[in-house]
């Protein structure tokens, strides 16, 4: 769902630091109240999964819900937003959690091995299944989100949304709850300098707009 305040609403991309954002929302803001339907019927485009069941989309909250409330949300390198995945299916794997739909186009790319796994994905998403994601929240021009912040610079860029929302808040609240749902595993993993290279060029709409 999307978390929204008296003055501001959150929506959660998934896999860019948005469990510990919902965190701090509802430490500064016990009042915080979540908005919107259960699920858009666009990700059935892309994955009919549990995995996008509670991150609504802009559209998916209705007017009345978001009208004059300053929105935002968080993205993250495209690189790393697959190792981050990567890492969440393997945990669901291992722990035999069921959490996706076989039959989905992106559970089809699923493999053990993580650069076949991109190289799949790249195969089935060859304009960009994180560009594609992306795109669903914040619009095709990147503009239909007030702030777009980065989970690189999570702690530093929700104080600037907060901030540019005029939310009142501790800003130590902020600066001292520690990270919250980490993909284990995900700092050793490896992708070689070709298949890095084809991320970058398929995803190029995001490091074009937000990396460089």
């Amino acid at each position: 769902m999307a978390l929204r305040t008296n003055k501001s609403i959150f929506y959660h991309i998934p896999k860019t630091g948005g469990v510990w954002v919902e965190y701090v929302i509802r430490k500064i803001d016990r009042n915080a109240m979540y908005v919107g339907k259960k699920q858009s019927s666009l990700f059935n485009l892309i994955e009919s999964s549990s995995f996008f069941e509670k991150h609504i989309l802009p559209r998916d909250v209705d007017e009345e819900d978001k009208k004059g409330f300053f929105s935002y949300t968080f993205i993250r390198h495209p690189v790393e937003w697959y190792k981050s995945f990567w890492c969440y299916k393997k945990y669901k794997k291992k722990h035999k959690i069921k959490n996706t739909n076989l039959n989905s186009l992106f559970s089809k790319c699923w493999d053990d091995n993580f650069e076949q796994f991109i190289s799949n994905i790249l195969i089935a998403f060859p304009k960009g299944f994180v560009t594609k994601l992306y795109q669903y929240y914040i619009g095709k021009n990147g503009k239909e989100i007030n702030f777009i912040g980065k989970q690189e610079n999570l702690k530093e860029d929700l104080i600037k949304a907060l901030t540019l929302a005029g939310e009142k808040f501790d800003i130590n609240i902020i600066n001292n709850i520690a990270k919250r749902n980490v993909s284990k595993g995900k700092n050793k993993l490896k992708i070689n300098k070709k298949l890095k290279n084809k991320i970058l060029k398929i995803e190029h709409w995001i490091i074009d707009n937000f990396y460089e």
